[in-house]
């Protein structure tokens, strides 16, 4: 059964149609990673998807539930069901890293205050920052704002965690140490992983199923392995270089494969 649904999603800025007709299906528990050069869309998608921006077109559905017509009040009670990571983990420099994992627990819970500082240690210890309560993060490195940033994410035990970019700027063994994170979320708890990304060794790494844009179109869905095998020259230059450094004919030949898909329906 599918935790998350995107269903025929469209989205126009100044003339411009950002997603053309995207779908994507993630069940419970999996890790759904979202590829895509500059430009192709993802960023939208993840708006979308969390209810902050409305699609011109098309349905998305949260543990069943067709979010894209909700009012806001209704939106909020959504958000109660998924954690988002953002890129630069967006603590409050003000507060200490217990203060910034406690926020969702205060204001969204009657707990007694004991049990939100047993909640919040719990969460610390689970991103393997166990007696950094009192650190503020300005005296953090980038990993550890990030893993801070995901104990906030996951304070609520939510279903849905989405990431953006959770690597970005980070050396490879710290980013190989959020991987592991995202998956032990992912295998341990049973909460399913929505991770908007570019990096490659990441993505394959820790995907279930993984979708590629172009355009605002999926041009490539499935497996990590099914990913690797596509025909599609345009997801073959991304997997082994960069997007935007792929080749003309790469390019003509993903324009061609688009144009099969839309005769194809």
């Amino acid at each position: 059964m599918s935790i998350l649904e995107v269903k025929n999603v469209q989205k126009v800025f100044d003339g411009r149609k950002v997603l053309d007709g995207v779908n994507l299906s993630v069940g419970k528990g999996e890790t759904m990673v979202i590829m895509g050069g500059s430009g192709c869309g993802k960023s939208t998608l993840l708006k979308i998807m969390i209810g902050q921006l409305k699609p011109d077109a098309g349905e998305v559905f949260i543990d069943g539930e067709e979010i894209v017509r909700l009012r806001d009040a209704e939106m909020d009670k959504v958000r109660l069901k998924f954690g988002m990571l953002y890129q630069g983990g967006a603590l409050l420099n003000s507060l200490t890293l217990a203060q910034n994992v406690a926020l969702p627990l205060t204001e969204h819970t009657r707990l007694d205050r004991k049990i939100i500082d047993i909640m919040v240690k719990m969460k610390l210890a689970q991103v393997g920052l166990a007696g950094f309560e009192k650190k503020m993060p300005s005296e953090l490195s980038g990993g550890m704002k990030k893993r801070a940033a995901l104990a906030r994410a996951i304070a609520l035990d939510p279903s849905i965690v989405f990431y953006d970019e959770p690597g970005a700027g980070l050396d490879p063994i710290v980013a190989a140490v959020i991987d592991r994170l995202i998956m032990d979320l992912s295998k341990k708890l049973g909460m399913t992983s929505i991770v908007v990304t570019h990096e490659m060794k990441s993505a394959f790494r820790i995907a279930d199923k993984m979708a590629v844009l172009f355009k605002g179109r999926v041009i490539a869905y499935g497996t990590p392995e099914e990913i690797k095998k596509s025909d599609n020259p345009y997801v073959q230059q991304f997997i082994d270089g960069s997007l935007e450094a792929a080749s003309v004919s790469a390019k003509d030949s993903t324009e061609e494969y688009i144009k099969s898909l839309v005769e194809g329906n």
